[in-house]
Parts: structure tokens; sequence; C-alpha cells
């Protein structure tokens, strides 16, 4: 029986290996990419037109999500007034509704000759 756990336990321990070498081809990606990017950066220090360039769409970006932040606010105000305009269009009709019937009512026994006192 322990002979058959080892077995099952080595099994992991091959996985755990080639995903150890995986990562670790990862991780050498991204110190060489990010070596470039410093060396890069570096050189961008001394060269004003990329910083520009950048500075330029940072600029752009940040406009960007101000404008869509802008414009969630306009919607969710639109929204509310529409839930609000509906809500007032039914109270009016229904305040018009009763206004009329009990106009019909009054034109009714007005018309009827009343019958009430003298």
């Amino acid at each position: 029986m322990f002979g058959e756990l080892i077995g099952k336990v080595r099994v992991h321990e091959d996985e755990l290996a080639i995903q150890t070498a995986q990562s670790r081809e990862i991780t050498d990606t991204i110190v060489g990419s990010m070596k470039e990017f410093n060396d890069l950066w570096a050189g961008a220090s001394q060269d004003k037109s990329i910083l520009k360039f950048f500075s330029e769409i940072d600029e752009g970006l940040r406009a960007y999500n101000e404008n869509i932040n802008l414009l969630s606010n306009g919607a969710n105000f639109y929204k509310q007034m529409h839930q609000y305009l509906t809500s007032l269009n039914v109270f009016v009709n229904d305040f018009v509704q009763s206004r009329n019937i009990e106009k019909t009512e009054l034109m009714n026994h007005l018309g009827g000759g009343g019958g009430g006192a003298p």
C-alpha cells in the first residue's frame, strides 16, 4: 500500500517539476523583457520626443477615462429622471381621471335637477 501511495506522489512530483521548469522559463522571459523595457525607458529619458509621445498618450487616456466617467454619470442621471417622470406621469393621469369622474358625477347631479334643498 505504501508503494502505491509513493507512486501517486511521484506522479505529482513529476508534474511539479514540469510546472517549475515552465515557471522558470516564464520568469526568465519576464526578466529579459523588463531589462529591455528599462533600457528603452532609460533611452527614452534622453529622447524628449518619445517622452512627449507617451505623455500625450497618457493625457489622452486620462481625458478618455474622465469622459467615460461623465457619460456614466449622465446615463445614471437620465435613467433616474426617466423613472421619476414615469411615476409622475402615472400620478398625473390618475389625478386627471379622478377629476373627470368627479366632474361627470357633478354634471349628472346638476343636470338631473339636483333634488337638493331649495
